[in-house]
C-alpha cells in the first residue's frame, strides 16, 4: 500500500473538511463531499441514511465476515482561533474536537481498502456519523439499520488526543470514557412578596440547598475509586428582586464509569432533590433527558486485536497505555452495546508546538496533519488481519 501518496490525499481532504465545518445533523455539504470521494474511489454500495451522514460497504473478493469502522463528521458552535493557514470559513463553527481528522482517517482507510479489496475475504462497513457532539448521531445510525444484514463482527473507532504524542496511539482497558446523562430538577415553592419570606416558600433558596446537597452523592455515597461527576450547570428562577421565587429550574449532567454507579446516582439525585425540597416546605422533581449515553468500554478481544495491529503498523515504541479514563463521553458506546468493538486515542501532541497540547473543544485546538496517517495505518492493518486472504 502506498501510504505516502495516501497521506498526501488525506491531508487535502482534512483541510477541506476543516474549512467547511457544519453542526450536527446539518452536515449537508460534508455529507456530499464524503460521498463524492467514496464514489471516486469506486465504492458504489451505499446504505440509505436520513438527511446527513454516509454509510457504505466495501466488498472483498470472496465471502467472509463483516467489520465496521466509524468516524464522526460534525463540528462545534464556536469561533476558531487555531492559527491554521486554512481556518474555518463558517463563522462561529469550527472543528474544535478533531472530527475533520477522524473523517480524513476514514476516507483514507476507505480508499486503501477499496484498492486492496481483491485481497480481502468479507466486507467492510464505513460509517461517517453525524451528530456526535449532540449525542444523537449513533442512535440515528443504528436505527437506520447499518449494523444489520450483515451484522459486523467488530467495529472500531478513534478520537484524537492532545495528551498523547503525534504518531502514537493509546489504549485503555476497562472503562475508557464516562456515561452521560442530562437532567432537569424543577423546584416548586410558593411565590410571594420578598419582604415577607415567612409566608412564602422560596424556590431559589431550596434550589441552592439542592445544589449543595447533590454534591454529597459523589463525595459521600460513591467510592473514591469509582470516578463520577454530578454538575449543575444552570439555575433559572425568579421574576423580580422583590418577589420570592415560586419556581426554580436546574439543569445538569452526570458522568459515571460503570452502569451500576450510573443507576445508583440517578436514584440518589431523585431522592436528595425531593427530600431536600420537602425539608424546606417545597417540592422537587427530577427528569432525565432520554436514555443517555453509557460508558465506553471496549471489548477486550477486539481491543487487543487493534493493539496488535497498531504494533505491526507503527512499531512497539508508538503504543501507549492511557494512564486514566476520561470523564468525557462518546456515543460510540451505543455501537458497543450492539456489537463487540474497540475505541482508541490518536496522538496529536508535538513537543515544539504548545498549540497541539490544547484541550479538546478549545477554539485554539491545533491538530497536526502528521497525525492522520497513523490512524489510517492502524485501521488498515486491523482490517487486513481480520479479512486478509493470506
Amino acid at each position: 500500500m502506498d501510504f505516502i501518496s495516501l497521506e498526501k490525499d488525506a491531508i487535502g481532504w482534512r483541510r477541506h473538511i476543516h474549512q467547511h465545518p457544519e453542526l450536527g445533523f446539518k452536515e449537508f455539504e460534508t455529507t456530499k463531499y464524503i460521498r463524492e470521494r467514496l464514489e471516486e474511489f469506486g465504492i458504489a454500495d451505499f446504505i440509505p441514511l436520513k438527511e446527513t451522514g454516509v454509510a457504505a460497504v466495501i466488498h472483498g473478493a470472496s465471502a467472509g465476515p463483516c467489520i465496521a469502522f466509524r468516524a464522526d463528521i460534525d463540528a462545534l458552535p464556536t469561533a476558531e482561533d487555531s492559527g491554521y493557514p486554512w481556518p474555518s470559513l463558517n463563522p462561529g463553527v469550527c472543528h474544535a474536537c478533531g472530527h475533520d481528522v477522524h473523517t480524513a482517517v476514514l476516507l483514507g482507510l476507505s480508499k486503501a481498502l477499496q484498492q486492496e479489496r481483491t485481497k480481502l475475504a468479507g466486507s467492510v462497513k464505513l460509517i461517517f456519523q453525524p451528530g456526535e457532539e449532540i449525542m444523537c448521531g449513533a442512535e440515528s445510525i443504528i436505527r437506520s439499520g447499518v449494523l444489520e444484514d450483515p451484522i459486523p463482527e467488530a467495529i472500531v473507532g478513534l478520537h484524537i488526543w492532545p495528551q498523547t504524542p503525534c504518531g502514537d496511539v493509546a489504549f485503555c482497558h476497562g472503562p475508557m470514557m464516562a456515561s452521560s446523562d442530562s437532567f432537569t430538577i424543577t423546584v416548586t415553592g410558593k411565590q410571594g412578596h420578598g419582604a415577607h419570606p415567612e409566608v412564602c416558600v422560596d424556590a431559589l433558596y431550596i434550589a441552592a440547598q439542592v445544589l449543595i446537597a447533590v454534591q454529597g452523592i459523589v463525595a459521600r455515597e460513591v467510592s473514591p475509586t469509582d470516578p463520577s461527576v454530578v454538575t449543575i450547570g444552570t439555575i433559572v428562577g425568579g421574576l423580580a428582586p422583590n418577589i420570592t421565587a415560586g419556581e426554580a429550574v436546574m439543569k445538569g449532567t452526570m458522568r459515571c464509569m460503570t452502569l451500576e454507579t450510573r443507576s445508583y446516582i440517578k436514584e440518589a439525585l431523585e431522592r436528595i432533590a425531593r427530600q431536600t425540597a420537602i425539608a424546606h416546605k417545597g417540592n422537587a422533581t427530577v427528569k432525565f433527558a432520554g436514555p443517555g449515553i453509557p460508558p465506553v468500554i471496549s471489548d477486550e478481544k477486539v481491543l487487543r486485536e487493534v493493539e496488535i495491529a497498531a504494533q505491526q503498523a507503527l512499531g512497539e515504541d508508538h503504543i501507549r497505555e492511557l494512564k486514566e479514563p476520561s470523564m468525557g463521553s462518546e456515543d460510540f458506546s451505543l455501537y458497543l452495546k450492539k456489537i463487540p468493538g474497540a475505541f482508541y486515542r490518536l496522538g496529536t501532541a508535538l513537543k515544539d508546538n504548545a498549540a497541539t497540547h490544547k484541550s479538546l473543544h478549545s477554539p485554539q485546538l491545533f491538530v497536526p496533519d502528521e497525525a492522520i496517517i497513523a490512524g489510517i495505518r492502524v485501521m488498515y492493518q486491523f482490517a487486513v488481519n481480520r479479512l486478509g486472504k493470506g
